[in-house]
């Protein structure tokens, strides 16, 4: 309600209107923020990345288009909206903090040959008719586009996912607080020049009537951002066009959005065979000034899967492994002489000997498929033991040999029937059976186990159609995935690989689908232009990030060109590694007798299973190595991020489970469970300063500020009320409101501040006298925060049903100044 005096009653009580309250709501950037919000994350150290959101910089009311078209950005945790807008834009943005509101946008000013005719019709109609709109259809500064411009109504507004918010800008938190806004959400700056929205609809219904019905540009705006294609395409060009129309219809929009989606598909899939190719060639870079040893085992997988051709590589890693295993004097690998094997150490070699086309039952003489037999040591690490084990089996269709006597025999419907029992609640699976909901990295290990088994086994069937499902419940709007509430590169990564060993199309299919979003487009967002992964947002290049994320590449282009799936290695017929060179080194070094030491050759990448998003970037490279597998439900994992030539690595074997943030050195046995409530902590904050700029209109460098020296007006007209100076040093420009320019108008509006000549004049008294003579008046709205002085005779002398009406927080201070 609004604040009002009834002089026929000679009440002098005074009330607020629901439709003023409204409008408070509706236009949060014209209005103050009365919590006090801390600004300037960029410069805390300790700020953390939440997600991504979209925005645009529109006067699409003047027929101008956008001052910044659509772009998608990194926002901080409880980053305000007005942070946000600060920080990403701060060259073009005049904000005030006092209201954490934006008054100004430098937008260079109107284009050449511009004109009030380019207004659509629809909104000069509605001002023209208006006589309290005070149009003059002009700038007060040439360069800027700032509140009270053009009209009495001019100014800035926000709009949240298609409609105003409910709180200043600067009480909007990201993913926080009582009026938050969240990732993937679309933010609108939109330039209004009539009713507060009427032309922008984002204005309270109940005080404002929209001009038009307005069609819902939020899928639009972010199909825009996300486009990666060449922008002289005429479906691209349609699309901005419907973005600029004021006017534009739903259908208009909507097909306009639906060719563009399309396009961006097309764009994502024509990309994929150079994505692939320049993610291989960073995985390859990571062996430039090391040798592949034991523990490189996920980096030369992917290689072999992704078809790069490297003898000499390949050679070389199987030779550490036949060292390894002499080492050990064992058929079972593990880290160093007396650690304890675990069958995901043999595993994950299996796997990666099968890929270079070698026969892990007889590498020098050791068969690494003998301890599978035993079903006992296959499950002893819980789930991911019987994934990766059925996975290392069917990699090459091997035969599980004969167990030894007094163990059980293991077998393929074992494996698969511990799988099938360790189901959730909901239908997928996570690192233990008593956790209440799935977790997508695990549930995806085990689609890609159980896809092989999908057509003859009806109960296998069923439970892949259960994962699938399950992703699809846990994908977010961004079409992405997170792991313990950290969306991270890895658990996108197997959420793609999933689905392309089930045979379903990460980009064309309709499954694990939000929107236009996909899990490629997320997965994507982590890749850096050399190749490499982050595991973070805005995090650095993770090696585990960089090697799961491209192995999920090459399933996806597998799928794409009728391969065998990724972990189907029955296609791998010739030896990529020099077959002659092994056998030499084979029969040369039989009677050498093993080292004593383990080998410390670095390898190219941690070694683990994938893990799932609470593993956190390294902030140091470990200088040790672990000398055993973590368990089943790890509770450390590196901090740092590895760099692109990691001089140390883990060579533990990290398990699927996601886990707590660790140390700098892995412990060699973990066994306390993570909280599934603790989300990793990101240590990485990118440069700020690499902010998107306004991209449709060129900026113009703003006026110098206002001197003691320079000349300034005794009083000046903006709109229909007449100002006098009060101050006029520099930074400091203060006016009382003292008079009406038209006496006949119905309506006055006082602002908090008054533009004249490239300086801001903040309103701090109401003289008296100043409606003396206006007999139509009907309302006075003071939005004006900063008015210390109200005359006692500042509304004599006009209609006696005149009503004032307030700020609700400035009641209590403004009423008591204001006599009728």
């Amino acid at each position: 309600m609004n604040t009002h005096t009834n002089t026929k009653t000679q009440q002098k009580t005074h009330m607020i209107g629901k439709k003023w309250i409204a409008m408070i709501v509706a236009m949060a950037v014209f209005l103050t923020s009365f919590l006090n919000v801390p600004v300037g994350n960029e410069a805390d150290a300790a700020a953390k990345w939440g997600g991504y959101v979209y925005i645009t910089i529109e006067k699409v009311t003047l027929g101008q288009g956008c001052v910044v078209t659509p772009v998608k950005v990194p926002v901080y945790e409880k980053e305000s909206l007005y942070d946000l807008f600060k920080r990403q834009f701060g060259d073009i943005v005049i904000g005030v903090d006092e209201g954490s509101y934006i008054d100004g946008i430098k937008d260079g000013g109107d284009p050449e040959g511009w004109s009030k005719n380019d207004i659509p019709k629809a909104i000069t109609d509605a001002i023209d008719a208006d006589d309290n709109c005070g149009a003059n259809y002009q700038r007060g500064e040439s360069d800027t586009l700032g509140s009270m411009d053009f009209t009495y109504y001019g100014g800035w507004l926000v709009a949240v996912n298609n409609a105003g918010p409910a709180a200043g800008m600067g009480n909007i938190l990201f993913a926080s607080g009582d009026n938050p806004y969240n990732d993937n959400d679309v933010i609108r700056f939109q330039f209004s020049l009539y009713g507060w929205g009427a032309d922008t609809n984002t204005a309270d219904p109940q005080f404002t009537i929209p001009l038009i019905a307005f069609p819902d540009k939020d899928r639009l705006i972010r199909l825009i951002a996300d486009y990666k294609g060449d922008k002289n395409a005429d479906k691209y060009k349609a699309a901005m066009a419907a973005l600029n129309k004021w006017d534009a219809t739903e259908e208009e929009v909507k097909n306009a959005a639906d060719d563009l989606a399309a396009l961006n598909d097309s764009i994502l899939i024509q990309s994929l065979g150079d994505n692939v190719d320049k993610a291989l060639g960073y995985i390859k870079s990571l062996f430039d000034n090391t040798s592949p040893a034991y523990n490189s085992e996920w980096s030369i997988f992917t290689l072999a899967r992704g078809g790069i051709e490297d003898k000499e590589l390949y050679t070389t890693y199987y030779k550490a492994i036949i060292d390894k295993l002499r080492e050990l004097d064992s058929d079972s690998i593990a880290t160093k002489v007396g650690a304890t094997p675990k069958s995901t150490d043999n595993d994950r070699v299996i796997l990666a000997l099968t890929a270079i086309g070698a026969d892990p039952s007889d590498v020098a003489g050791y068969n690494m498929l003998k301890p599978l037999a035993d079903y006992d040591y296959a499950v002893k690490s819980g789930i991911n033991g019987a994934v990766y084990t059925l996975l290392a089996l069917d990699a090459g269709n091997y035969t599980i040999p004969e167990v030894e006597e007094g163990k059980t025999q293991n077998t393929r419907e074992l494996l698969i029937d511990y799988i099938l029992n360790n189901k959730v609640e909901d239908g997928g699976w996570n690192y233990t059976k008593t956790s209440k909901t799935s977790d997508p990295d695990m549930t995806s290990m085990v689609l890609c186990a159980l896809a092989p088994y999908a057509v003859d086994n009806l109960n296998v069937n069923l439970s892949i159609s259960d994962g699938l499902n399950v992703l699809d419940k846990l994908q977010k709007n961004n079409g992405g995935y997170a792991s313990y509430g950290a969306f991270n590169a890895e658990s996108n990564a197997q959420v793609l690989t999933a689905l392309s060993s089930c045979g379903y199309d990460a980009v064309l299919g309709m499954i694990c689908k939000k929107e236009d979003a996909g899990v490629l487009n997320a997965l994507m967002s982590f890749m850096k232009d050399d190749g490499s992964f982050a595991h973070a947002i805005e995090g650095a290049s993770n090696a585990m990030a960089s090697y799961q994320s491209t192995y999920a590449l090459v399933a996806y282009d597998r799928l794409k060109n009728n391969k065998n799936s990724l972990y189907n290695m029955t296609d791998v017929t010739e030896p990529m590694y020099n077959a002659d060179e092994i056998a030499a080194y084979v029969k040369g070094s039989a009677t050498s007798e093993p080292s004593s030491e383990p080998s410390t050759s670095p390898s190219a990448d941690p070694t683990g299973e994938p893990t799932s998003g609470p593993t956190t970037s390294p902030t140091a490279v470990p200088t040790s190595t672990p000398t055993a597998e973590p368990s089943a439900v790890p509770t450390s994992v590196p901090t740092a991020v590895p760099t692109a030539q990691p001089t140390a690595v883990p060579t533990a074997e990290p398990t699927l489970e996601p886990t707590a943030e660790p140390t700098a050195v892995p412990t060699s046995e973990p066994t306390k469970e993570p909280s599934v409530t603790e989300a990793p902590k990101t240590t990485d904050v990118p440069n700020v300063t690499n902010a998107p700029v306004a991209t449709s209109t060129p900026i113009v460098t703003a006026s110098p500020a206002a001197t003691d020296t320079e000349q300034t007006p005794k009083s000046f007209i903006k709109g229909n009320i007449k100002y006098k100076v009060t101050s006029s040093k520099a930074g400091k420009f203060t006016a009382s409101v003292i008079g009406v320019k038209n006496k006949n108008c119905k309506k006055i509006v006082i602002n908090s501040y008054a533009s004249y000549k490239g300086k801001k004049y903040k309103i701090t008294k109401i003289a008296a006298g100043f409606v003396k003579g206006c007999k139509k008046l009907k309302d006075v709205y003071i939005k004006a925060l900063y008015i210390k002085t109200i005359d006692k005779n500042a509304f004599k002398g006009t209609n006696k049903k005149l009503k004032v009406h307030v700020p609700k927080n400035k009641e209590d201070a403004y009423k008591k100044k204001i006599k009728l």
